[in-house]
């Protein structure tokens, strides 16, 4: 038997094996899929149901992008405060997972979803929707 063919059946093995563990047919289903679509917000929903529905799985700096998302109504560039941002965060500890922290901020700075060109106040950048992949 030659290598070829072995690797074949290597192949068709492991195909089997995770049909039976994944309950999957195929190349790549059942393994992480990356999205590659981002979702439609819906700013017209109340904003705790905002960041419940959207909110979920997300990291600080991620929610941190997501409430300037919901209080600059998506727009890039609309300039929000961080006293609102505070205020509204405050509002939502349990859906937030805890108080404000400022490394949220920075680090929703450091890859590009908002950004600050003044103290204390906060816009959405072009990246700002890649919070969700």
């Amino acid at each position: 038997m030659d290598q070829k063919e072995i690797n074949k059946q290597i192949f068709k093995r492991l195909e089997k094996l995770e049909y039976i563990v994944l309950k999957t047919k195929g190349k790549n289903k059942g393994r992480n899929k990356t999205r590659t679509s981002f979702p439609k917000l819906d700013f017209n929903i109340s904003q705790r149901a905002f960041i419940k529905k959207y909110g979920k799985g997300l990291s600080g700096p991620k929610k941190f992008a997501l409430i300037v998302a919901y209080l600059a109504n998506g727009k890039e560039g609309k300039e929000v405060s961080i006293g609102e941002i505070k205020k509204n965060w405050d509002k939502m500890t349990s859906l937030l997972g805890g108080k404000f922290n400022t490394y949220y901020s920075t680090t929703a700075k450091d890859n590009n979803w908002a950004d600050s060109k003044k103290y204390g106040i906060w816009f959405l950048t072009k990246d700002w929707q890649k919070i969700f992949l």
